[in-house]
């Protein structure tokens, strides 16, 4: 008790005297509970704004509908706090906050999205969605949730980038996108339309080398 009288006492003091005097109660420990709730029932009487609390966008029935493309527009208009209101996307657009504290990165389902203060947001699980329909502010407070980060791995070749780009995606949860892989379907189909192309301009050159030829023999036996 000595303790807290020299120390803590005076630390909220000092708190207490950098605020508002009509913002602060203060209460004594000793009174009953009853005379405690009469002291702060000016609270009434004062502009207190009411908290803010997420609102759940969509209801079970109604993504089925949304495609994914249109889904942030389409939710950026649903269940409107006031006329002429409409929510924002959020910085990170489908990402789960709650993932994203993880350091993970997963896209969220529609039939969780959340409205809070002037955003949307959309949450990847129910459990997810659980937590933050709590508790929202802690997975969005800076320096979280965390935005997406690219990493882009280059070099030579046999310079070990797949298998540096397969750790890295193991270690952090995240995706790797091989662009080599990804152009080799749209190389071999540029390919094979252009072997085809050359097929069928060479098949109708020959075809026409064919008639043109048969139409001389065909003069010449016809002059003699």
């Amino acid at each position: 008790m000595k303790h807290h009288g020299c120390h803590h006492a005076v630390c909220l003091q000092d708190y207490m005297a950098d605020h508002d005097s009509l913002h602060l109660f203060e209460l004594d420990g000793n009174k009953n509970p009853e005379e405690l709730f009469m002291s702060v029932s000016r609270l009434e009487s004062m502009s207190v704004r009411r908290a803010a609390v997420p609102i759940r966008l969509l209801s079970m029935d109604e993504y089925y509908d949304i495609d994914p493309e249109e889904l942030l527009p389409t939710l950026c208009s649903c269940k409107t706090v006031v006329p002429g209101f409409k929510w924002r996307r959020s910085r990170w657009g489908r990402a789960c906050p709650l993932a994203l504290k993880e350091g993970k990165m997963v896209k969220g389902r529609p039939e969780f999205s959340v409205g809070f203060l002037d955003k949307v947001y959309v949450l990847s699980s129910s459990e997810a969605y659980g937590k933050f329909m709590l508790n929202p502010r802690r997975y969005l407070l800076p320096p979280m949730p965390r935005p997406p980060c690219k990493v882009s791995v280059i070099g030579p070749l046999c310079s070990g980038k797949t298998t540096l780009c397969a750790l890295l995606a193991q270690h952090y949860g995240a995706v790797v996108v091989d662009v080599e892989v990804l152009m080799k379907p749209v190389l071999a189909k540029v390919n094979q339309d252009m072997l085809e192309r050359v097929r069928r301009e060479t098949t109708l050159m020959a075809i026409n080398m064919v008639k043109a030829q048969m139409d001389l023999d065909a003069t010449h036996q016809s002059s003699e």
